[in-house]
């Protein structure tokens, strides 16, 4: 299911109203001392990725939300590093072992940003009910899509797309 800004649905009826994005301060995965705010993020758009590592579908999404991830990082136009981010989110209460995602991104070799969840305090903060999941914020902090499993991660990429302003 999925739904944006540009009046678009995916596989639903109705196009959800604009909502401001949940607050959340969640550790990255790679080290839980260091948190990661929402509020960070401010002033950017952003895609966030909901996930888990037993999930076949969230392993054919992933190697694409780390070249959409590396062409971020190494654009040429400082506009698009500054203007946009990419965070994945691991949702540790759906994992089997909450540690499990730990190899998982080794194996692979991502340098996505990683935050672990508190659970599925997130994911559930954010209304999704399937990995993987994206939601896409603007630069106001307001919720402009929401997609699931079914959604294409192109349509994801080109909800995203609108809301980088120059």
């Amino acid at each position: 299911m999925g739904t944006n800004r540009l009046g678009r649905t995916y596989r639903t009826g109705e196009v959800l109203p604009i909502e401001r994005a949940p607050d959340f301060c969640l550790p990255t995965l790679q080290d839980a001392q260091i948190e990661v705010c929402l509020s960070a993020f401010r002033g950017k758009s952003l895609l966030l990725a909901f996930w888990v590592s037993w999930c076949p579908d969230c392993h054919a999404q992933l190697p694409k939300m780390e070249v959409f991830h590396r062409s971020l990082a190494n654009d040429g136009s400082s506009f698009i590093r500054e203007a946009a981010a990419i965070v994945t989110v691991n949702v540790t209460g759906r994992e089997r072992h909450v540690d499990d995602a730990i190899p998982f991104l080794k194996d692979n070799a991502f340098t996505l940003p990683v935050l672990s969840d508190r659970g599925r305090e997130t994911y559930d903060a954010f209304g999704l009910t399937s990995v993987p999941s994206w939601v896409v914020i603007d630069a106001r902090g307001m919720i402009v899509g929401r997609y699931g499993a079914d959604v294409p991660f192109i349509h994801v990429l080109e909800t995203f797309s609108t809301t980088i302003s120059g």
